[in-house]
């Protein structure tokens, strides 16, 4: 085939596949949630909230690094973001009581806040990007040929809710 039909795209350099692969849904799927981060961004930056505008920018990097390993087929590898290492972030968001001296977001309404509801719009985003991934790289027995980037979508979605915790205890004050 000497040109690329419509209907198909590009997984890798040398590897087309079909418009509803399974990988390039998860890619569509990240590309709303950065859309959504930059949104975010850009009325952080309005409110004047610096704080919260740089764990962005080290979210959004984060984010950057799952795409950049899942399309060049790399390791994923990361220590800490928006100032938390892995560990924390898996225990701090089953225990938010423990840190945040305030249980679980259950029942989030509009009182929390414009920066909590933002944040968890993202955070939801970044489940649906969870999901993809998963559908994208289960394997037979039901886990991933990629536990690096799992680990880091599941990831991603607590670390949303933790900056939503920090939104809502006033950590983000402006």
């Amino acid at each position: 085939m000497s040109e690329k039909p419509e209907y198909m795209t590009q997984l890798s350099s040398d590897v087309l596949v079909f418009k509803d692969d399974a990988r390039i849904r998860l890619r569509g799927t990240l590309d709303v949630l950065m859309a959504e981060l930059l949104k975010t961004q850009v009325r952080v930056l309005a409110l004047g909230c610096q704080k919260l505008l740089v764990d962005l920018e080290d979210v959004a990097r984060f984010i950057g690094g799952l795409s950049r390993a899942e399309v060049l087929d790399e390791p994923f590898e990361v220590t800490r973001v928006a100032g938390f290492d892995y560990e924390e972030i898996r225990t701090l968001s089953h225990d938010p009581n423990a840190s945040f001296g305030r249980g679980h977001l259950f029942e989030l309404s509009y009182r929390e806040g414009e920066l909590t509801v933002l944040l968890n719009a993202l955070r939801a985003f970044s489940r649906c990007c969870e999901l993809a991934f998963y559908e994208a790289f289960k394997t037979a027995d039901g886990t991933t040929g990629r536990p690096d980037l799992m680990e880091g979508y599941n990831r991603l979605s607590s670390l949303f809710y933790l900056l939503c915790l920090r939104a809502s205890t006033g950590y983000y004050d402006l």
